[in-house]
This record gives C-alpha cells, structure tokens and sequence, in this order.
C-alpha cells in the first residue's frame, strides 16, 4: 500500500483558461496538515475542486491506493470531504438533519443509534451542541460555516479538502476550527488540505504549507518554507519572519514591495 497523498502533474482551470499547469507537490503522509497559501488567482481553491473531482484535469492524483480521478461517487464521498470557501445556504432543516442526511449518504449501513453517536460527538467537540436542533436560517454566517466543517467531520473522510473554514469565524472559533481539524487529522491519521489567508493561523497550525503563485513558490515546514523572499514573491509585500513572547514564529508585514504591485484576476 502507497500510504498518504501523491500530486504529481495536475493540470487544471476553467474553460481555456489554465489556473494550475504540471503542478508536483511533495508526497503528504497521513496525520498532516497542510496549508495552501498563496494571493488571490493563485490556484487554492482549483487545487482543492480539482481533488475533490468537481472540475476536470489531468494528471496523478492519489490517496493511498485510490486513483481519485477514477473514484465512484459513493467512494468518493466516503474517502474525501470538501467544504466550499461558499458558507451554507439558509435552510427549514435543522442541523440535525443536516448531519444525519450527510451520514446516510455515505454510510448507509449506519445504525440510528450510531448515527445519532457520531453527530452528537461532533457537535460536542466543535463546542455547537446548543445549535443541533436550530434550522439552518436561523443561524448567523459563522454558525453556518461551522456546520459545514461538522457536515464533513461527522463523515470522517481520510482527505478533508477545507476552503477558507475560518473565513467567516471570529478570533476565538478560528482558533477553536483549527484546533479541530489538526487533531482529526491526527487522531485518525487523516489528511487535511486547508485553503487559508491568515498566514500566522497558518504557521501555529499546520505541519506543512504549501505556496502557490505562478506555480509552486515553496512547499515545506511553515518555519522554513515562509521566508521573506518566498512572502515578497507570493504577495509582493516585504515581511518579517519573528518570534512572539511565546516561542511562536509569526508574520510582520512591513508594506508593499517597490515594482511588486500587480493585477490579479481573482479565481473562484
């Protein structure tokens, strides 16, 4: 068995447009983390359909043995759990419900009662028990979203593809989403591909990151592979790499590089 996630020659966009061309990344084994860092345009959130198989290209993508441009639809939506940057639609159904179809379609063998003991493990971990019977509607954005990560947790796919979890989340739920998602990772030696813009979240919660830009910039240890040249020719800012009272590297940004100001088409 070839163990974790290989990437090697993907080719991917919309139409005629190539937003990824012959993108390799290192081999990722299982229990990672991985950030995708990298400005707006830079093929994040293409990566992540491109894996979850909701666009087309070419390429080697696998998640142990599974080839996962040929996955059925049924193993797909056991081995891979994606979450859009897009937060959920308001809805009549209550969160319960929410969960429990997203667990009989893809383990219908499931007891009720298994079933039930999953939702309500997620829910307590994510600390949203309060929300379980609350539609949909009736929840703000962040609520929202948070549902969303918990509609692929309750899942629990080897491969979490997460665009932007913590995009509508405050200070204290970014933190406690993150904290979430490395400690799945961990304890069920699962992979996780997270799309993020807060580079010091980034750098306090992943074991790799991966930047993107025209290409593959770097790819590594968020310490070593976020250096100031790799910042200033993913971003076009110049920055600091320090370290805070707690030991923890974090980010200073100083300002716009000179000659690096350029226009960027976003990609959704």
């Amino acid at each position: 068995m070839t163990e974790g996630l290989h990437i090697a020659d993907i080719v991917a966009g919309y139409g005629r447009r190539r937003v990824i061309d012959g993108l390799t990344l290192p081999p990722v084994p299982p229990g990672t983390v991985v950030g995708l860092i990298g400005a707006n345009g830079s093929g994040k959130s293409t990566l992540l359909k491109t894996l979850a198989g909701l666009i087309g290209g070419t390429g080697h993508t696998r998640l142990g043995d599974h080839d996962l441009r040929r996955l059925s639809p049924a193993l797909r939506a056991r081995l891979v759990g994606y979450l859009p940057q897009t937060v959920m639609r308001p809805s009549s159904l209550a969160v319960y419900e929410v969960l429990l179809s997203a667990l009989r379609a893809t383990w219908p063998e499931l007891t009720r009662a298994r079933a039930d003991q999953r939702i309500e493990a997620v829910l307590a971990d994510m600390a949203v028990t309060d929300l379980a019977m609350r539609p949909l509607g009736a929840l703000s954005g962040g609520q929202r979203q948070m549902i969303g990560l918990a509609q692929v947790l309750v899942r629990a796919p080897r491969l979490m593809l997460l665009d932007e979890p913590t995009s509508a989340l405050d200070l204290r739920w970014q933190l406690s989403v993150l904290e979430r998602v490395r400690g799945e990772a961990r304890d069920r030696r699962a992979i996780a591909l997270v799309a993020i813009h807060d580079i010091n979240l980034a750098l306090r919660f992943c074991d790799r990151v991966v930047v993107l830009g025209e290409g593959l910039i770097a790819a590594g240890p968020p310490a070593e592979a976020l250096t100031p040249a790799v910042l200033r020719r993913a971003f076009g800012v110049t920055a600091r790499i320090e370290t805070c009272s707690h030991g923890r590297p974090i980010v200073v940004t100083d300002g716009v590089a000179a000659g690096a100001i350029r226009d960027q088409e976003d990609i959704p």
